[in-house]
């Protein structure tokens, strides 16, 4: 069916097609002379479905406007005892829901079903439940989902079902804790976060009352390698940038850091400098807010990828975005001029900060598992940690590659015990499943144990530098 209007010259004006359809074609302005509209709708019959609108006026001036019925939302869970149900059909619109404390408002064209159990839905009742659970399920292309729990029922935190597990909802920001009354967690889903839209076909919700595991990030095959000058070296990842990609000159480089989805990375420089590719997100630095310093050391960014902590050599914590602050060294009354790395907690509850001595610090709920120094190992080489996927250990490095592990780290080899002798190794990550790790050299070498599989590496590619400062998953 198509219907054609002429349309007033310089009006804004809306296409309202004039039969029992719910497509919403947008608004469309049209400057000078007369203006004909043509509206195009997808079924035959008239009735809900997808539209298009355009226009084109005497002086060449060109509009177009698309709309969408709502979709049907889906059937609540098998076992629910309550649901409620919204739509939308507008691209720029929302819609609101609520049940039993729990409020879901979904953005963009789509459907929900909110649905309540009245215990434990699985027979797999998680850690620190408090007997709240609920189900989401979504139809359509929503752009978000924001989901606010004021029936926590003495818990603070949400987690999911991931198809194997009770892990922590990593939200695109959240969750965050309001303490009312009555005390809510708020959390956002959506491309980013965990679980993501793409999971939300009938997801498992439970309220705890602390932190549970959190979901690994995504895990490809391959790496990313970056120098000094903020170059970056894409092996079995895709390459989305680097610093002199766009034209900048610098040498102050001091790390690389890979997003949740792998679909970015951020670089940090000495200054405190933030460099943003791909689908991660600028959140500030230090010069934006007018701070100079050239002893940042390390970074790391929160599970949303919503925010970022850089750490100085002093132990002086810098946060951007929804990073909290858990404390600092020189906060503490600590005075040292020797931490080489940090490393968030997956909650974003807390962090470690680890020196080149191989001692530890732990701030919020960062757990301490052990230091060099308790075990009475003397050595000046450390050049950063990276903690396992839970939480409950981590992997000190090294320049020499020599590994130490704490709590559930488990050690795959270092390259003494290999008998590599080298002393320019400047990063390392672990593989996604604990089952290994890899480290990268100034060189650009890189070096596999366990089950992290070798891409490819700097020399290995007929490139010889020897600035590289840092290795991500890619």
């Amino acid at each position: 069916m198509v219907e054609q209007a002429r349309v007033a010259a310089g009006k804004a004006w809306s296409v309202v097609v004039r039969r029992p359809i719910q497509a919403v074609i947008a608004a469309l302005v049209i400057a000078g002379g007369l203006t004909t509209a043509v509206v195009s709708i997808s079924n035959a019959d008239n009735t809900c479905g997808t539209g298009y609108g355009y226009g084109y006026s005497s002086n060449g001036t060109y509009g177009f406007g698309y709309g969408q019925c709502p979709t049907t939302p889906p059937p609540p869970p098998a076992g629910a005892v309550s649901y409620v149900q919204a739509s939308n059909g507008t691209a720029n619109g929302s819609v609101s829901a609520t049940i039993d404390g729990t409020t879901v408002t979904l953005d963009g064209i789509g459907s929900f079903t909110l649905a309540q159990y009245g215990g434990d839905p699985l027979g797999a009742v998680p850690a620190h439940a408090t007997g709240e659970y609920f189900d989401i399920r979504i139809s359509g292309a929503p752009t978000s989902l924001v989901v606010q729990d004021c029936n926590l029922n003495g818990g603070s935190t949400v987690g999911w079902w991931d198809g194997n597990a009770w892990v922590n909802v990593v939200g695109d920001p959240g969750p965050t804790l309001s303490p009312g009354p009555p005390p809510c967690s708020t959390f956002t889903l959506d491309t980013h976060s965990a679980p993501s839209l793409e999971d939300l076909l009938g997801t498992p919700f439970a309220v705890v009352s602390a932190a549970l595991p959190s979901p690994p990030p995504s895990s490809g095959p391959g790496y990313w390698v970056a120098g000094s000058d903020g170059g970056v070296y894409a092996f079995g990842a895709p390459f989305y940038g680097s610093v002199p990609g766009v034209g900048a000159h610098v040498n102050n480089v001091i790390g690389i850091l890979g997003t949740r989805d792998l679909g970015g990375y951020w670089m940090a420089g000495n200054d405190g400098g933030v460099f943003a590719f791909g689908d991660a997100a600028f959140h500030g630095s230090l010069p934006g807010l007018g701070v100079h310093v050239t002893n940042v050391r390390g970074m790391a960014a929160t599970p949303s990828g919503g925010g970022y902590t850089m750490v100085g050599t002093d132990g002086g914590v810098f946060n951007f975005g929804d990073a909290s602050y858990q404390g600092s060294l020189p906060g503490l009354g600590i005075h040292v001029n020797n931490i080489v790395g940090l490393a968030r907690t997956a909650d974003n509850g807390g962090y470690w900060a680890v020196g080149s001595d191989g001692g530890t610090f732990a701030f919020g709920d960062a757990a301490f598992y052990g230091s060099l120094p308790g075990m009475g190992v003397h050595v000046s080489n450390i050049v950063g940690m990276v903690p396992t996927s839970d939480n409950k250990g981590y992997w000190l490095i090294g320049s020499d590659g020599g590994v130490f592990a704490f709590g559930d780290a488990a050690y795959f080899g270092s390259l003494p015990a290999l008998g590599v002798h080298v002393n320019n190794i400047v990063s390392v990550a672990p593989t996604v499943d604990n089952g290994g790790y890899r480290m990268v050299g100034s060189d650009g070498g890189v070096f596999d144990f366990g089950d992290a599989t070798f891409q490819g590496s700097v020399p290995g590619a007929g490139v010889h530098v020897n600035n590289i400062v840092g290795i991500t998953n890619g």
